[in-house]
């Protein structure tokens, strides 16, 4: 099976109370390649505009644009009273990557092909060119993260709204995103589902599991009781769930089981995160 990520790449940046900060690769790109590595079959690319410093510091990551000479998107996550705030920096250099010939090739010969904005400049018309040479039989998947975020000119975060959702979700299978993306998450996918009725929506909910909505019916389907997780643990579980909810919707037109098993590899993922929380890093999330 071939997949091909288009999206955005990041280097995270984690401060660390008094010590340097934890510089990783981040984005869902990144965690789902590292998901869909374990998996026999599966053989995934990534288009993103990056530069060296992502390179260096990801050289695992199979990325089929070549890299720029400018600094790559930069966000800098920290942990107040228990939530998650971020700041955002080198946006300009993200633009959509370039549909060159490899490009092209890539997204023509994908089975699953999904798009992971963590901006808002991947626009309807750049969609439509992606969608354009996807092959109609290919799942097409839309993580819309970036679409629900605003960078501010101090380089804070906020909520924004999905304005351009009716260009863009007719041409999408699939989309999958958090309750923490927006307010009234159910809601807007309702209104998403009815205004695209042959696109599938999924909102996860953290430890209530997910709710999955067609043509503006919606299920919840809870998630397997784990242990009280921390929120470093957290990072990336929902781009584990999006990668082993598209594999399920492959071979599936059952959503509520793709759905439980996306849950199960996310219980899985923070179960395994869990263990390897450092006592460090447990202390730093303790204070």
């Amino acid at each position: 099976m071939r997949v091909c990520i288009v999206g955005h790449i990041c280097i995270d940046e984690n401060p660390r109370g008094s010590e340097p900060a934890v510089r990783t690769p981040g984005s869902p790109a990144v965690f789902i390649v590292g998901e869909y590595a374990g998996l026999a079959g599966i053989e995934t690319t990534v288009l993103a505009t990056h530069g060296t410093d992502f390179s260096r510091l990801s050289p695992g990551t199979p990325l089929a644009t070549p890299p720029g000479r400018s600094p790559s998107l930069l966000y800098r996550n920290y942990f107040v009273d228990g939530r998650r705030r971020q700041e955002c920096r080198n946006t300009q250099n993200a633009a959509p990557p370039v549909l060159d010939g490899t490009a092209r090739r890539l997204l023509a010969e994908a089975d699953v092909v999904i798009i992971a904005p963590l901006l808002d400049n991947f626009t309807p018309d750049y969609l439509a060119g992606v969608f354009a040479i996807v092959s109609p039989s290919a799942l097409r998947v839309l993580l819309p993260q970036g679409y629900f975020r605003a960078v501010a000119a101090d380089q804070s975060i906020h909520q924004a709204d999905f304005t351009e959702h009716a260009r863009i979700l007719p041409d999408v299978d699939l989309v999958v995103f958090s309750d923490e993306d927006c307010t009234d998450a159910l809601d807007r996918a309702v209104e998403f589902s009815l205004s695209s009725p042959r696109t599938r929506i999924v909102v996860t909910q953290g430890e209530l599991g997910a709710t999955c909505v067609e043509q503006g019916v919606t299920h919840g389907i809870a998630a397997s009781p784990i242990s009280s997780v921390d929120e470093l643990t957290t990072i990336g579980a929902g781009d584990v769930f999006s990668a082993h909810l598209a594999l399920a919707c492959v071979t599936s037109r059952d959503l509520r089981s793709a759905v439980a098993t996306a849950n199960e590899a996310a219980a899985s993922f923070l179960d395994q995160g869990q263990r390897r929380l450092s006592p460090t890093d447990s202390t730093l999330l303790a204070g």
